[in-house]
């Protein structure tokens, strides 16, 4: 869900000395921001805000940390992008979010990975472009994120979750090997 990638839209706030306004996108409760900017006077060629992520909390929830000032003119304020460093948990709670925008009720507290009840039906079904479309697409836009998460897919057991970077870097480059060794490049 937007490439992981979680923003944080800043406006001055409505006096000088006060807290700036913040909003992020998507909208969900994976983001605990601790607002710390003020809003100055007058206006900059570049604010000295600071975004900073402090962890992951123990119910999959990311911290962050707003610091510095943001000048009051342009009103316009800032946009800020920041990866995310728990994508799952980042996604079950956007999309929880979403759901409830749209008047879907959505129960249980828990977030995340879990055992389908036997009684679960299927929503919905989705079929994906056959590989060989999805890496024209990838070789054409160079879209380094989704060649990242096609090659943490690929080179994973479905058991195993592709989460932490160090298995999956490990992953891919052994499925860079095995490709290379059958198209004949290798030695």
């Amino acid at each position: 869900m937007e490439f992981n990638t979680l923003t944080f839209k800043l406006q001055p706030g409505p006096q000088v000395g006060g807290p700036v306004r913040m909003e992020t996108f998507p909208s969900g409760d994976y983001a605990v921001v601790e607002n710390q900017a003020t809003t100055a006077k007058g206006h900059a060629v570049e604010s000295a805000i600071h975004l900073e992520s402090q962890q992951v909390t123990a119910d999959g929830r990311e911290r962050f940390v707003i610091t510095g000032q943001l000048p009051a003119e342009p009103e316009d304020g800032i946009e800020i992008h920041r990866n995310v460093a728990d994508p799952a948990a980042f996604f079950a709670r956007s999309f929880k979010a979403m759901l409830r925008q749209a008047g879907i009720e959505v129960r249980g507290t828990g977030i995340g990975a879990g055992k389908m009840p036997a009684e679960a039906r299927k929503l919905a079904e989705y079929e994906s472009l056959p590989l060989g479309d999805m890496l024209y697409g990838l070789n054409r836009y160079s879209n380094n994120f989704m060649a990242e998460m096609l090659l943490r897919d690929l080179g994973l057991p479905s058991s195993e979750r592709p989460e932490p970077k160090r298995k999956a870097s490990r992953s891919s480059s052994r499925l860079s090997w095995r490709w290379a060794f059958r198209a004949g490049g290798g030695t």
